[in-house]
């Protein structure tokens, strides 16, 4: 797997799974990958934060949510992310959560 050093406005920079099944998850992708997890506590009653890792090279993402469907969520470099949003929003785009 290529490791990216930087990304440019509009490369994909990351991804993240949310599953109904994080235990189910985090032994497929091992197994498939060769992925090493690395579970990081979120708190109390809450299930872990999973880093997936090559080489200690973090690749991706997860974590549980019962409560909704299972979806890879995709992250896209941008410049600057309010100015990214504003425009968004000026062009009729609604966002699902704000920048972060």
């Amino acid at each position: 797997m290529t490791e990216m050093k930087k990304y440019t406005p509009g490369d994909f920079c990351w991804t993240e799974l949310a599953t109904s099944d994080g235990n189910a998850a985090k032994k497929f992708y091992t197994s498939l990958f060769g992925w090493k997890a690395n579970e990081m506590p979120m708190g109390p009653d809450q299930p872990p934060y999973i880093m997936m890792q090559i080489n200690g090279k973090n690749v991706c993402a997860m974590y549980e949510n019962k409560k909704a469907p299972t979806k890879w969520s995709s992250y896209v470099s941008v410049a600057n992310v309010d100015e990214s949003a504003k425009k968004a929003k000026s062009l009729g785009g609604k966002l699902k959560t704000e920048p972060f």
